[in-house]
């Protein structure tokens, strides 16, 4: 049983096009780079591959879990939990008791069947009703999608919902006391209005159209923007049906963008207006995409301006030359970029290309990174926030931190071995030494493992040595996985148990801040060569071992 209920907004947040998602080419194919295929993993992955392991552990269902079931076939459970016969298929499930056609009991009890609406006029006790109503319409319709309630359930409860939190807003908005509580009772009215239209009531598809034609000039901000977003979406619920033309909507669309009150409901239904325009007309809506970025280009909500900037740089042919270009030669490389800029004048391009510059780098092209991330710095000052131009500064320094290590000497104090004695380099002078900078919870860093052990053993008599340089927050988790898989080469970690993980003193003054990381350190004892990783490592070594290509 599907509903098709209709948000606030009406139009849903435009889909983004995987040509933004911020990654980069490979330098040998022209292929989309990512954590796997570049090989690296933002520190912030880690947090959410911990919390994937730990839901594998307790969930069985989880599709993260990567546990071998046991060879007991009873011992297992099946996705929801029940215990499994000896012969490994589970159990039947139990029919419900209750006659069919009937409620579930149980969900009769639920806030959504018995919500009622108060008798007091108490603009608080109003208020509480309608935060509960939206509650309860939320889970009415989810139980309607499971199937678990009947589809003339869902539409009767539906509605009897609706037109109480109708009564209920036009009670707080007469009782209000405040622009906040007016608000709150005009926008619950627009929500109910807009909920029992997309359950098929005519009227109320009607009377939603009149109420939010009268709110539009409102002087309070959020109810002018509200009101703005929903009648430019019910124009373009016109422009699907038939009885508005293209032309009216762009009409409203250029109105709408002129509206004192700019904020992400008005941001989602015009990105969604143009592309029901491009559907309708099959003709790129360019000059609509460029009105809304320079409406939201200095908005203060940041998601926003950036929403409004992916929406034209999904239409600018300059970006799709870009991606394309990232997989060629670094001259074309900066050519695309510079195009870029002078095609979307936004500070999101900085950033855009600051990101991709981050995948290129951390596929081997460093050079080409470079370029990236000097342009990028060029638009720090043009952010339209301190925050904003932090952020990017500070990515923009790492980058140079970690690059600029090629042909210095690093400083290793701040490590230790596992039994907590001060690493030191000391006897690794004189040898070519690979350092891996990794963790357990780093998919890409795993998966490097097999190459750097056959790496090591064909080159360890030459002269060759590997260390390993752990990230783990949880001590635990390398200790287990060290008791597992025995790694043929020193790990070393942080000796200060406050700055462990991207803290560790080496990683930070390098500017590590994606894994794995792969240094080398030649026989002078100064860095060779960063990001020579899968086929790349062993000729790299070879060559600082001096030996002639095999």
């Amino acid at each position: 049983m599907a509903f098709r209920i209709l948000p606030l907004s009406i139009i849903s947040t435009i889909a983004l096009s995987s040509a933004l998602s911020l990654t980069g080419c490979g330098p040998e194919k022209k292929e989309e780079v990512s954590a796997a295929t570049s090989g690296y993993m933002p520190a912030d992955a880690k947090k959410k591959s911990s919390e994937k392991a730990e839901k594998s552990n307790t969930n069985p269902a989880d599709p993260g879990n990567l546990a071998l079931p046991s060879a007991n076939p009873s011992a297992n459970t099946n996705p929801k939990g029940a215990q499994t016969l000896s012969s490994g298929l589970p159990e039947a499930p139990k029919l419900p008791e209750f006659e069919p056609g009937k409620i579930d009991p149980a969900l009769a009890g639920r806030e959504f069947m018995k919500l009622a609406i108060p008798e007091s006029k108490e603009p608080d006790a109003l208020a509480s009703y309608l935060a509960k109503n939206g509650r309860a319409l939320r889970e009415l319709f989810a139980e309607g999608s499971k199937k678990t309630l009947t589809r003339e359930t869902v539409l009767k409860r539906g509605m009897e919902l609706c037109r109480d939190k109708i009564a209920a807003a036009e009670k707080l908005i007469t009782a209000a006391t405040d622009d906040k509580q007016k608000s709150m009772g005009i926008i619950s009215k627009m929500e109910a209005l807009t909920q029992m239209a997309g359950m098929g009531d005519v009227i109320s598809a009607d009377d939603l159209r009149d109420f939010v034609s009268k709110q539009i000039n409102s002087d309070i901000p959020e109810i002018a923007e509200q009101s703005t977003a929903i009648w430019l979406a019910l124009s373009v619920n016109d422009l699907d049906s038939g009885s508005a033309k293209p032309e009216v909507v762009i009409e409203i669309i250029e109105k709408t963008l002129q509206s004192k009150s700019l904020g992400p409901a008005i941001m989602n239904s015009v990105a969604g207006a143009i592309e029901a325009i491009e559907n309708k007309t099959k003709t790129p809506q360019i000059e609509l995409a460029k009105k809304l970025e320079a409406a939201f280009r200095d908005s203060k909500d940041s998601n926003a301006s950036m929403m409004a900037w992916q929406v034209l740089a999904q239409r600018t042919k300059s970006m799709a030359d870009l991606q394309e270009a990232l997989g060629k030669e670094n001259d074309v490389i900066e050519a695309a970029a510079k195009a870029v800029l002078q095609d979307l004048p936004s500070a999101w391009t900085a950033f855009f290309l600051a990101s991709s510059s981050t995948n290129i780098e951390y596929s081997g092209r460093v050079e080409a990174a470079k370029i990236l991330v000097k342009l990028a710095e060029e638009k720090i000052d043009s952010l339209p926030s301190e925050e904003l131009k932090i952020e990017l500064k500070t990515n923009c320094e790492k980058f140079w931190k970690r690059v600029n290590i090629v042909g210095s000497e690093l400083d290793f104090s701040g490590l230790a071995e596992l039994d907590g004695k001060p690493f030191s380099f000391d006897s690794y002078k004189g040898k070519v030494v690979v350092l891996d900078f990794w963790a357990t919870w780093c998919g890409p860093c795993l998966e490097e493992i097999p190459n750097l052990k056959s790496m090591l053993e064909k080159r360890q008599s030459e002269g060759v040595e590997i260390i390993g340089i752990n990230l783990d927050e949880d001590r635990s988790r390398l200790d287990s996985f060290l008791g597992t898989e025995k790694l043929p080469w020193k790990t070393v970690v942080s000796s200060d148990a406050t700055k462990v993980a991207f803290e560790t003193p080496l990683v930070s003054k390098i500017g590590i801040s994606a894994i794995p990381f792969i240094a080398i350190i030649g026989k002078d004892g100064k860095v060779a060569a960063i990001h020579t990783r899968g086929k790349n490592l062993d000729p790299k070594v070879a060559e600082l071992l001096g030996i002639a290509k095999e």
